[in-house]
């Protein structure tokens, strides 16, 4: 009423306020709602306007009921009898869950904003050029400062116009893969010719993703680019100055080859002035060991990478250059070989092709006396991160007291442990029956 006494209550607002409706009648409304927080802090003058005859709109309270908070809509509505005002009916209804919504929205909103932001930040302190496309291929409203400075184009220029594109046989026009990104396909990274504002081509390197809207449809392109001219011409510098490099390693190991051919060649010739035939005998084989090393020269010169060679590819040329050159002394005798897919670099091919050149010659000058037949094989096989050489013969073997360390007679097999020890390997020697030498080595 109007002195604020409860006259009636419904059992909605019996469950608002906690209370029976036998407690509530004839309460203060005051009174009974000390136990709940309102904070429109209007309510109480909106409620003493209403009974004076005013016209209060309807408004809202937050009401706080424990820790639970809730929100209502209010009405007064004032009750008349004989045209005066005896009572206020007040209408409550609970909009919590409308208030919790429209508070969800709200809070979408901000994220929202600060997300774009964020994403706006990023995309104009971006060093890449960034915008969108729609499927028509025009620019739709994203064109950062990088795209700018890039392109060459302001963010009016290029709103809702399509790019220049520039195709070639080597690279695919930028329709071409807008086309892919439209069909679902993301693009990480391509090379293709841009188009700046004067006209010019540059070359950049562009990622690309398609742009979905809320149903999952495709309705544009995002695209990311970069400028790589600079770098390509570098490239395109470091491979220039690569060939000409190569080009002079080649010249190198075929002047090398040249050289080591003539050295060769001069020693045949000195030697049909040698009676001695020991001597003669000394010429022949160290012309054999020149040869050695320019076989290395010649394959390094026809090899498609200069710093390593097929070394089983090796192997089989001076083995049968070594069988040819003492053809006359060893026609029963074989040979095997069985050699791994190996590649050697220089370092380790030269020091290496001596040691097979010294051992098979060891081999067919005293493993098959008097026209002995047999065989001469030769291994290099790869085991457990190690390369093992092997070179051995089924001849007549090594004398039983042999000692390659105190064999001063052979020059031949110093030069294997002296150059084993180069290659920092080790040498393992069986003397019968026949002659087995095993060198393990890595490639260094």
């Amino acid at each position: 009423d109007t002195e604020g006494v409860i006259r009636e209550i419904n059992k909605a607002a019996e469950t608002f306020l906690g209370s029976s409706r036998h407690e509530l009648i004839g309460e203060s409304f005051r009174k009974v709602t000390t136990t709940i927080k309102i904070t429109n802090p209007d309510y109480k003058n909106l409620f003493q306007a209403a009974i004076q005859g005013e016209d209060v709109k309807p408004f809202e309270i937050e009401v706080q009921k424990n820790t639970y908070t809730s929100y209502v809509d209010i009405r007064l509505v004032p009750l008349k009898k004989e045209g005066s005002i005896f009572a206020i009916q007040i209408i409550g209804r609970d909009i919590t869950v409308r208030k919790d919504a429209e508070k969800k929205v709200v809070r979408s909103k901000e994220e929202l904003a600060d997300l774009n932001s964020y994403l706006e930040t990023i995309i104009n302190s971006s060093p890449f050029a960034i915008f969108d496309l729609n499927p028509a291929g025009e620019v739709k409203s994203v064109w950062n400062p990088a795209a700018e400075r890039i392109y060459g184009w302001n963010r009016e220029d290029v709103i809702g116009k399509a790019l220049p594109s520039a195709p070639s046989e080597e690279y695919e026009g930028r329709e071409v893969i807008n086309e892919r990104v439209l069909s679902g396909e993301v693009i990480n990274e391509i090379e293709l010719k841009g188009v700046r504002k004067d006209g010019s081509l540059f070359d950049i390197l562009m990622g690309a993703a398609p742009l979905y809207n809320s149903q999952g449809k495709i309705e544009g392109v995002m695209s990311a680019s970069v400028d790589i001219t600079a770098m390509v011409e570098a490239e395109k510098q470091i491979k220039a100055s690569l060939k000409e490099k190569e080009v002079l390693l080649r010249e190198v190991h075929h002047r090398v080859k040249n050289n080591l051919q003539i050295i060769s060649s001069l020693m045949s010739l000195q030697s049909r002035y040698v009676k001695d035939k020991t001597a003669l005998k000394m010429f022949r084989e160290s012309k054999n060991r020149v040869r050695a090393m320019s076989l290395i020269h010649e394959q390094l010169y026809q090899s498609p990478d200069l710093n390593q060679i097929s070394f089983g590819d090796y192997i089989e040329r001076i083995a049968q250059q070594l069988f040819r050159f003492y053809e006359a002394d060893v026609n029963g005798v074989q040979l095997e070989i069985n050699v791994d897919e190996l590649f050697l670099n220089l370092d380790t091919s030269i020091p290496l092709g001596l040691i097979v050149n010294e051992l098979v010659s060891n081999s067919l000058k005293h493993a098959f006396p008097d026209d002995r037949s047999g065989k001469v094989s030769i291994r290099l096989l790869t085991q457990d991160q190690k390369n093992v050489l092997t070179v051995a013969d089924d001849g007549i073997g090594l004398a039983s007291d042999f000692d390659i360390s105190n064999n001063t007679d052979s020059l031949g097999l110093h030069i294997v442990q002296t150059l084993t020890l180069q290659l920092r390997g080790t040498l393992d020697i069986k003397k019968s029956p026949g002659a087995e030498f095993k060198i393990t080595f890595t490639d260094n």
